[in-house]
């Protein structure tokens, strides 16, 4: 078993080497099974299959530098823990590094950066409630994160609020940090408090 350095790169001529050692060292043992390809390794040719593929960032639907085609299936939402009212002038969240230039109404998500939420993405990154843009208010705690929901007529308690799905995708939030899809999901979803659902 070997893993592509330079897989999303087509024309690399790291590929065919590593390629050509790993077919060499395949036969060296007798012929026993090998895999050297995750997902960017399939669009390089059926020589690059060997004899096992190892699906990646492609089983999730994330964007691909060589295949642009796929569609996102990965989806994460939160409960709205608490509704509140906050009063123009007020503060909201760590250090008070909100501060509301109008009355507002705010809801209590119940995900934060110790389910591996970004903290970063508290300035650029909104929830959405249907197609409603709920924009994340102060920063990012550990187990929760504040967003303003004034705009939003109806929204209960327990209702869930996207926070990846069609609106805002797995790959615009890595955009937004600046890393790999494949990093956030390794960030997201390790908390106990996660449900996964697959389907």
């Amino acid at each position: 078993m070997s893993h592509l350095a330079c897989a999303d790169l087509p024309n690399h001529p790291l590929n065919k080497k590593q390629l050509l050692t790993m077919k060499g060292v395949q036969k060296s043992l007798g012929g026993i099974p090998l895999t050297l390809s995750a997902s960017s390794g399939i669009y390089l040719g059926r020589e690059y299959h060997c004899d096992m593929l190892r699906l990646g960032n492609a089983l999730f639907g994330l964007k691909h530098r060589i295949c642009k085609d796929f569609k996102p299936v990965v989806s994460i939402s939160a409960p709205v823990l608490q509704i509140a009212h906050v009063k123009k002038g007020e503060n909201v969240g760590y250090k008070g590094i909100y501060n509301a230039d109008s009355d507002k109404k705010i809801a209590v998500l119940g995900i934060g950066f110790g389910d591996g939420l970004f903290r970063s993405l508290a300035s650029c990154m909104p929830v959405f409630f249907g197609q409603e843009p709920a924009p994340i208010i102060g920063s990012i705690c550990m187990d929760c994160t504040i967003v303003d929901v004034s705009h939003i007529n109806q929204i209960e308690k327990y209702e869930e609020a996207s926070v990846i799905g069609q609106n805002y995708t797995l790959d615009e939030m890595a955009a937004a940090v600046g890393t790999l899809p494949t990093e956030v999901l390794s960030h997201l979803g390790n908390s106990r408090r996660f449900q996964h659902v697959y389907i």
